[in-house]
Protein backbone atom coordinates (compact mmCIF):
# COMPACT_ATOMS: atom_id res chain seq x y z
CA UNK A 1 0.00 0.00 0.00
CA UNK A 2 1.17 3.05 -1.02
CA UNK A 3 1.69 6.50 1.42
CA UNK A 4 0.41 9.79 0.36
CA UNK A 5 3.74 11.88 -0.04
CA UNK A 6 6.12 8.76 1.46
CA UNK A 7 9.24 8.36 -1.25
CA UNK A 8 9.67 5.59 -3.58
CA UNK A 9 11.35 4.82 -6.99
CA UNK A 10 11.68 1.94 -9.83
CA UNK A 11 13.73 -0.63 -8.73
CA UNK A 12 17.05 -0.07 -9.62
CA UNK A 13 16.83 3.70 -10.66
CA UNK A 14 18.16 6.64 -8.97
CA UNK A 15 15.06 9.01 -9.48
CA UNK A 16 12.94 9.46 -6.32
CA UNK A 17 9.57 9.56 -6.65
CA UNK A 18 6.66 10.96 -4.56
CA UNK A 19 3.05 9.17 -4.46
CA UNK A 20 0.80 12.00 -4.81
CA UNK A 21 -2.84 10.32 -4.90
CA UNK A 22 -4.49 8.50 -7.43
CA UNK A 23 -6.63 9.53 -10.65
CA UNK A 24 -8.86 6.80 -11.76
CA UNK A 25 -6.59 3.66 -11.89
CA UNK A 26 -3.50 5.16 -11.96
CA UNK A 27 -0.99 6.27 -9.20
CA UNK A 28 0.60 8.88 -9.42
CA UNK A 29 4.28 9.84 -8.76
CA UNK A 30 5.80 13.27 -8.88
CA UNK A 31 9.82 13.57 -9.02
CA UNK A 32 10.95 15.03 -5.97
CA UNK A 33 12.16 18.78 -6.62
CA UNK A 34 10.02 18.73 -10.01
CA UNK A 35 6.51 19.51 -9.18
CA UNK A 36 3.72 17.92 -11.29
CA UNK A 37 3.27 14.10 -12.69
CA UNK A 38 6.44 12.37 -13.83
CA UNK A 39 4.51 8.91 -13.39
CA UNK A 40 1.92 6.88 -13.60
CA UNK A 41 1.86 3.56 -12.29
CA UNK A 42 -0.85 0.91 -12.39
CA UNK A 43 -1.84 -1.23 -9.18
CA UNK A 44 -0.72 -4.34 -10.91
CA UNK A 45 2.66 -2.59 -11.53
CA UNK A 46 3.23 -1.74 -8.23
CA UNK A 47 5.34 -4.07 -8.00
CA UNK A 48 8.49 -2.14 -10.34
CA UNK A 49 8.21 0.12 -7.16
CA UNK A 50 9.98 0.45 -4.16
CA UNK A 51 10.32 2.07 -1.17
CA UNK A 52 13.10 4.60 -0.79
CA UNK A 53 14.71 4.58 2.65
CA UNK A 54 14.68 8.12 5.10
CA UNK A 55 18.26 9.75 4.86
CA UNK A 56 20.64 8.93 7.11
CA UNK A 57 21.48 11.95 9.90
CA UNK A 58 24.48 14.53 8.67
CA UNK A 59 27.48 12.47 9.81
CA UNK A 60 26.41 9.06 9.78
CA UNK A 61 28.34 6.72 8.10
CA UNK A 62 27.25 3.59 6.59
CA UNK A 63 29.62 0.47 7.36
CA UNK A 64 29.75 -2.80 5.70
CA UNK A 65 27.72 -5.46 7.42
CA UNK A 66 30.57 -7.62 7.98
CA UNK A 67 33.22 -5.19 9.19
CA UNK A 68 30.87 -4.64 11.87
CA UNK A 69 30.75 -8.39 12.91
CA UNK A 70 34.63 -8.32 12.42
CA UNK A 71 34.87 -5.65 14.97
CA UNK A 72 32.38 -6.99 17.38
CA UNK A 73 34.27 -10.30 17.79
CA UNK A 74 37.45 -7.86 17.69
CA UNK A 75 36.07 -6.22 20.90
CA UNK A 76 34.65 -9.50 22.20
CA UNK A 77 38.09 -11.03 22.33
CA UNK A 78 39.49 -8.16 23.68
CA UNK A 79 37.05 -8.02 26.80
CA UNK A 80 37.81 -11.55 27.04
CA UNK A 81 41.97 -10.99 27.11
CA UNK A 82 41.23 -8.21 29.85
CA UNK A 83 38.94 -10.14 31.97
CA UNK A 84 41.57 -13.14 31.79
CA UNK A 85 44.30 -10.86 32.66
CA UNK A 86 42.23 -9.48 35.34
CA UNK A 87 41.73 -12.39 37.04
CA UNK A 88 45.54 -13.18 37.66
Amino acid sequence: MLTFHKEYRFKNQPERLKFTGRQGLWNQFEKVGQPGVWAEVLDRDLNMIEEVPPPLPPGTQICDKAVLEGIKALVKRSVLIEREACRK
